[in-house]
């Protein structure tokens, strides 16, 4: 419906992202999977730039074999969740 501007889209997206990447929320499953609904709602809504710098980069290092495997799990999910709502301008 669009009644939200893109300013608190954004405020929403960083949110997210902080929300899912802190560590401390990862034992509390159902919070993050509702943060993950929120998420991919909201990024395919902002433009590719402003999430690749506020969303993206703060994710992309959450796969790297140095993480614990739940860390690496959660940042596979992050990062194609970004994927399939951004589409091709994203990747």
């Amino acid at each position: 419906m669009d009644l939200i501007n893109k300013r608190n889209k954004e405020k929403v997206l960083k949110a997210c992202i902080q929300i899912l990447v802190d560590d401390d929320n990862a034992e509390n499953v159902e919070l993050c999977e509702l943060w993950f609904k929120v998420l991919e709602t909201v990024v395919g809504l902002l433009d590719s730039k402003f999430v690749a710098e506020n969303a993206t980069k703060l994710v992309k290092d959450m796969p790297s074999l140095k993480h614990p495997f739940p860390k690496r799990k959660r940042g596979n999910r992050l990062i194609f969740i970004i994927a399939k709502n951004t589409g091709e301008d994203g990747i």
